[in-house]
């Protein structure tokens, strides 16, 4: 894959090669302070789950480190069950999940869990990436909590992150609903992504 600023060299260099835009792949980036703050009328309906969540339920946020990574293994097993039903992609993504966990400390990782009287209701998983990008590799939130995905992307980013200017939440790998929630979060710029063929 190849970025925007890539591309004009890769002409250069191959002129008869064949650069197409690759959407699928398009990393969403966000202001982090969007993310925490919700504010404004395009993130309403966002501010508006949250809301409902922290008020409905009794919660509690978790940050995750090398003396409790148990809490996020049994988030990551309590809501791969939810989701087991949802096809092949999402188990490859399980097995991919198990491998950050796996090597959580090696890789620098972060990651926070949401409870609901003990019960998990949601996680995340990042990494910062410089010392004002952070990057967010998975998030996964039971339905059956209202406002789970609004709370869990605001209180990781809020407990995380605050320090960063912006937050990379990856592509949307071409599936509809998660394309849709990725930009009902209104991204500052998505993150153009070439494939080449020579």
């Amino acid at each position: 894959p190849l970025t925007s600023g890539m591309v004009a060299h890769v002409r250069s260099v191959f002129p008869d090669a064949a650069v197409t835009e690759n959407r699928e792949l398009f990393d969403y980036i966000y202001d982090a302070d969007s993310l925490i703050s919700l504010s404004g009328k395009k993130l309403h309906q966002k501010r508006t789950h949250y809301n409902n969540f922290i008020t409905r339920y009794n919660w509690e946020y978790t940050r995750i480190g090398e003396n409790n990574l148990a809490l996020l293994r049994r988030a990551y097993e309590s809501l791969w069950r939810y989701e087991s039903d949802e096809g092949q992609d999402f188990a490859d993504e399980h097995i991919a999940i198990a491998e950050l966990i796996g090597n959580f400390t090696a890789l620098g990782l972060t990651a926070g869990v949401i409870t609901v009287g003990g019960e998990i209701a949601a996680y995340s998983i990042g990494e910062r990436f410089t010392c004002c990008h952070a990057l967010i590799h998975t998030e996964k939130a039971d339905k059956n909590y209202e406002g789970a995905f609004a709370a869990i992307n605001r209180e990781f980013a809020a407990h995380e992150f605050a320090d960063c200017r912006f937050i990379n939440r990856e592509e949307d790998m071409g599936i509809e609903g998660l394309r849709r929630a990725k930009l009902s979060y209104q991204p500052a710029l998505l993150n153009e992504i070439y494939s080449l063929t020579i």
